[in-house]
């Protein structure tokens, strides 16, 4: 898994020291991008999807709004580099909303990091060098790996183990929500309740390990047991 060290931060944080000085602008332009090389997206826009050429992209004010909104999101990415579980928390509602409301695929996030990257090089010229560009796809990566695993829910663990003379076991989701059934009975627990369910945890943090996060839910419990994906 990609990891990014302090130099890809700064890189990271020169550039968009640059593009977030005109957020509305850069996000159109971002926006407008997206449909121009990818007209198959603008179906998930009911604001724009009947919108022919790309100067009535231009002139349309709800296409400035929905790129500040993408820029906004981006900002928070940018200024919580340092700490993994506030990115995850940011992401989380963004992911479930795109997923669950508008049934937006998650590989269209991936054509708008590659769309971003395309408008820097664009915008930046022989400044955005390779090490930097290479910054910046080290960290969509990062948050397309996110998304792609909240789609799919492929962070859900399980692991089964005795507490007593009681059979336990214990699940966490992306969320960090965790939930433990005894004896065919189901509870919401903190997830400092689960000390002592030792055999039935050892699954949850090495969920938590291999993707490198640390729940904004649960992160208490298992800060000490897992690392960031972004080092500091």
């Amino acid at each position: 898994m990609s990891i990014l060290t302090q130099d890809d931060k700064q890189n990271i944080r020169d550039v968009w020291a640059k593009v977030f000085e005109n957020a509305e602008e850069n996000g159109k332009v971002v926006v407008i991008r997206l449909f121009v090389d990818h007209p198959e997206t603008k179906k998930y826009f009911k604001n724009f999807k009947n919108i022919a050429t790309e100067e009535e992209l231009e002139k349309n004010a709800r296409v400035k709004l929905h790129g500040k909104k993408v820029m906004n999101a981006l900002n928070e990415v940018v200024e919580n580099m340092d700490d993994w579980g506030a990115v995850v928390k940011i992401l989380t509602p963004l992911a479930e909303k795109h997923k669950d409301v508008h049934k937006v695929g998650v590989h269209n996030f991936k054509l708008l990091f590659e769309v971003i990257i395309n408008v820097y090089k664009d915008a930046l010229g022989a400044s955005f060098t390779h090490p930097i560009c290479e910054s910046w796809r080290k960290v969509f990566k990062l948050l397309f790996d996110f998304l792609e695993a909240f789609y799919t829910n492929t962070s859900e663990s399980q692991g089964v183990g005795h507490f007593g003379k009681e059979l336990v076991t214990c699940k966490v989701n992306l969320r960090g929500e965790v939930s433990r059934e005894v004896k065919g009975q189901d509870h919401k627990d903190a997830s400092n309740n689960l000390k002592g369910f030792t055999q039935a945890i050892i699954p949850v943090i090495n969920c938590f390990a291999e993707m490198r996060i640390t729940s904004p839910y649960s992160k208490n419990y298992l800060r000490q047991l897992t690392r960031q994906s972004i080092k500091t």
